[in-house]
Order: structure tokens, then sequence, then C-alpha cells
């Protein structure tokens, strides 16, 4: 998946100077650059896959990071700790970018009342150079080299100076290497539209099924291909989805349940704008969902929290504690390593993904990628799913009430939190187990095929 990106031998020639520079603190890309994985460095990450396929003339400026591998290790009774290793730089994939005297190359720049040397890392996308700015430099105050200590949450203020940084930096750097970009976009303050490199997220399995032949794989495509599929296969390939997942949590040693359930999944960057423990409001209807034998719901969770956000942290530890409880055991399931593997994984082979944002805080996008490969959606009516679901009657999923109601979140959390489980007891899995004489549950096939035709093709990074 996240290989399956054109390769800079194969890319059309670019004769124009670079006219782009893309900026933003966070790249989901790999291991070397990795840790947490939000909503801004996806979008990133996705854009410069695209970028690459298109052969655009595009730099991307970020920050390297020295402690990015973070982990969450659950130990035996239950309890969870957060893992950090430093990262060794020099022996990574990254090469440090050297001047015309063959050495080190450090820009001097202005910056918060200081004046700061910035080494600079390459990490090749494809085509796509990826510039990454370090200020571990002796020179520079502790303040200043903590800005690449590790990635931190958007909309937090660590995440706000290392964006100011940003700003400060991109230009100078640009001209010390003889760059001429025109064009400055700053993901960090500029509302980007969502985009998926869809190369990167659609399982071979859907790749060779739907006889995807075009190079990159395009969102029209997907559209008309599995408009052509007959249902039989089209619910084959979701349940070998489903398996595939369950045997890949097995061998990570989790106790994955049951491959036949109806599985829901929901990741991300955690904290007060994703709401993974919606449904843990009220733990005994959440049990009699769950241990249904003749309906059996089964629930996958991962995600990372940074160690200042109170909120996140306590979504965590919350997640962790009810995969260890017995009551869940098996029914319940927290995946450790929050990272772009374990994200390939849920987006794979869960059925229904949870899109439980908070109304009026920027969203995260997971379920378009979610969504290529065959899982439906119940969302909040915000962001993407806005765009394509507004529509009443549409087939492309759920949608979770309607505007804010309460100012206090407490309350509006209580009201979604009962909202989702009357849809799930009453309409979602339902629909799942509403099989036909041949085993195949009709209604949620349609709505894959509809899901599968429209949001690829609606938010393809191609486009």
């Amino acid at each position: 998946m996240l290989g399956r990106v054109t390769a800079a031998s194969e890319l059309p020639s670019q004769s124009d100077p670079v006219t782009l520079a893309y900026v933003c603190a966070e790249f989901a890309i790999d291991a070397p650059l990795g840790g947490f994985v939000s909503e801004p460095g996806l979008q990133a990450g996705d854009a410069l896959r695209s970028a690459s396929d298109q052969g655009r003339a595009m730099v991307a400026i970020g920050l390297v990071y020295h402690r990015v591998f973070v982990t969450h290790e659950v130990e035996d009774d239950g309890q969870f700790r957060v893992v950090e290793a430093n990262v060794d730089l020099a022996a990574s994939s990254l090469e440090r970018v050297t001047g015309s005297d063959g050495e080190p190359l450090w820009v001097t720049v202005a910056h918060a009342d200081e004046q700061l040397k910035l080494g600079v890392w390459a990490h090749m996308i494809g085509g796509i150079r990826l510039l990454l700015l370090d200020t571990h430099a002796a020179d520079n105050s502790a303040k200043a080299r903590e800005l690449c200590m590790r990635p931190r949450s958007p909309g937090s203020a660590a995440r706000a100076r290392q964006d100011a940084l940003l700003s400060s930096a991109s230009e100078p750097v640009l001209r010390a290497m003889g760059i001429p970009a025109r064009i400055q976009h700053h993901a960090g303050t500029q509302t980007s539209q969502v985009r998926a490199h869809l190369p990167s997220w659609v399982a071979d399995d859907v790749v060779s099924t739907l006889e995807l032949r075009s190079s990159p794989i395009r969102g029209a495509d997907l559209a008309a291909k599995v408009d052509a599929l007959k249902t039989r296969a089209l619910w084959n390939l979701r349940a070998r989805a489903r398996e595939r997942m369950v045997e890949r949590l097995y061998a990570r040693g989790l106790p994955a349940g049951d491959s036949d359930a109806l599985w829901i999944g929901c990741a991300g960057r955690l904290g007060a704008g994703l709401r993974p423990d919606l449904l843990f409001h009220d733990l005994a209807r959440l049990g009699r969902l769950l241990d249904d034998p003749l309906r059996a719901v089964r629930m996958v969770f991962s995600g990372a929290a940074d160690a200042d956000d109170a909120v996140g942290q306590a979504q965590l530890a919350k997640l962790v504690e009810l995969s260890c409880d017995p009551t869940f055991e098996g029914r319940i399931v927290f995946v450790p390593d929050w990272g772009l593997e374990v994200a390939g994984l849920l987006v794979e082979g869960v059925d229904l993904w949870l899109g439980t944002g908070t109304r009026g805080r920027p969203g995260e996008s997971w379920g378009v990628r979610a969504a290529a490969n065959g899982a439906l959606n119940v969302s909040i009516a915000e962001g993407w799913w806005r765009e394509v679901a507004s529509e009443p009657g549409h087939q492309l999923g759920w949608t979770l009430g309607g505007e804010r109601m309460f100012d206090e979140q407490a309350a509006q959390d209580a009201v979604d939190s009962r909202m989702l489980y009357a849809m799930l007891e009453t309409e979602i899995v339902p629909s799942f187990y509403d099989w036909d004489g041949e085993a195949i549950p009709q209604r949620w096939v349609q709505r894959i095929r509809a899901s599968m035709r429209t949001i690829p093709a609606a938010f393809d990074g191609q486009r």
C-alpha cells in the first residue's frame, strides 16, 4: 500500500523550476518521519505522494524530530506506558544537506528574538524532495532545540510554535539552497481540502479483484469497476478483508475474536476532536450489543495522544482499560503502536468506520480511506462527510445527528452516544445481518457499492 508511489525514474520530465513549497510541521510518510499521525500530517503525506505521481514541480518543508517512535505498551495489569526512543538520524533514510564546500549546510534565520542555526535533512518521496529543518545546533537555546524534539498535537501551543518557526524559516532555507519556489502553502495555517492518495490506501486484493489497471489508481476507475462487480464477488472481497485483519491482529498477539462479526473501527490522534469513547457511556448497553449471539459485533481502536493532552490521555487509558477487561476481551481490541502500518490494517479490514468527531473542530479523514476499501461510515455531519452525504436518502452510510444542540460538551456527548447506540441497534447491525438465501446482506452490499463509487472519486488526490 504505502510503498505504491511513482518512482522518480518513472516520472514525466520537469522542465519548469519548482513553483510550490508545501510547508507542514508533520508529514505522514514512513517510520523515520513518523510518530503520531494527525490529520494535517496525513493530508501532507498524501499530497506529496499525489504530487509525485503527477510529476509536479514541488518541494516540501517540515521539521525533523529526534524523538518520534512512540509506542503504547500494555502491561499485564492493563496499565499502559508511553515509550519514546531517540532517532538515529545518521542511520536513517534521511540525508544531510551539504553546502558547496561539502560540509553540512547551516542556515541562520531570525526567529522569536533569536538568531537560530538550522540544519537541513532531505528525503525523497518519489520525485518530490522533502526538506526537514533541524534546530539541534549547539548554539541554539534549549527552547529552540525543543521545537524539533517531537511532533505536537495540531491546535496546541507547542504546535503553534513549530508552525511559527516554519513560517520564519522556509523562505531563507529555500533561498540558501537556490530553490526558487514562488508560492508557499502553509498547511498549519490554511484549511486544506481533504484529498487521499488512493494507491497508498487501497488494498492489493481490491486492486486485483476490481482489475484496477490504471497507474496510479484513480477514484473514477474504482467507481466504474465496482459498479460492474457482481454482488457475491463484492461481499466475498469484504469477507476476505475482514479475515485478513483478524489474522493480522492475532499475529500481533491480540485477542481478535470472530472474523464473521461486524467489525467497527475508530483510530487517529486522540483528543477532544475525536471522541472514540462515545460508545462507552453505557457499558451495559454496549455489552448487550457486543454479546448478541446471533448478531456479533466487534470493535477495534488505535491511536496516540500528546503527553500534554489530558483528554487524549484519558481516552487512551479508557480504550486500554476496556480492551483488557475480561467482560470485553476479544470484543473490544486496542492496537498499540499507532502509525501508518496500523492505520492501513484498520482501513483495509473494518466494516464500519466511526467518524464521531466533535462538531466545530477539525475532523479526520480516515473514513475516506476506509471507504476506498469497502467500509461504510457512520459520521457526524462535518467536514468531508457533509460534502458527500448531505442529500436525504443517500446510501453511503449513516449520519449521526445534525447540528450541535448543546453548548456544554458533556451534554452533547450524552445525546450523541444515545443516538449512536440506537442507530447501531435498529439500523446498522440489522442491515449487516439481513442475509438473503445466499447469505448475502443485499442492503449492506448496496451501500458498499454506492460508497466505493462516490467517496474515493470525490476525494481522489489526483483530481
